[in-house]
């Protein structure tokens, strides 16, 4: 990069805070180069600087406690709980934890997915605990699957 010491220090700094999307517009900016590279760069000076300043980076979450968390405002009934694969190039393929909930939504005229948490494995212990099935997606990843709702007529279980 051709972009000063000041320039690092301000790109760094966004990296502290995690702020991704930030430090991929300036890093483009001063370069030139393309999203991939950037991306790519993003990836490489985390690596760096999280083994330079590790107190600098927040803390990560539980995601079974921030799942716990999130399901303590779910008002309606929990159906069933369903891990959506996603993914993109930094942190490859992942699972998006969904409580599904009887309500219409954009996403489908009955039912709708309410966030839980980001899990990079997988756990049925939620699933267990609120006595809904767990849903979860075939490997290879494949961000078509049909999601739980478009399976054979759901009810209630209870």
């Amino acid at each position: 990069m051709t972009g000063s010491a000041h320039d690092w220090n301000d790109m760094d700094e966004l990296l502290f805070k995690v702020r991704r999307i930030p430090f991929l517009v300036l890093y483009r900016q001063l370069t030139g180069c393309s999203l991939p590279e950037a991306i790519d760069k993003m990836a490489e000076r985390m690596t760096l600087l999280r083994g330079l300043y590790p107190e600098r980076f927040p803390v990560p979450v539980d995601p079974v406690e921030e799942a716990w968390k999130n399901l303590r405002y779910i008002q309606e009934t929990v159906l069933a709980i369903e891990a959506v694969w996603d993914g993109d190039t930094f942190h490859n393929w992942f699972l998006e934890l969904m409580a599904i909930v009887e309500k219409p939504s954009d996403a489908h005229p009955r039912y709708t997915a309410v966030y839980l948490c980001t899990l990079y494995s997988s756990t049925h212990e939620l699933a267990a605990e609120v006595g809904a099935e767990v849903h979860l997606h075939r490997w290879p990843p494949d961000d078509a699957y049909p999601r739980w709702w478009d399976g054979p007529e759901k009810e209630d279980p209870r």
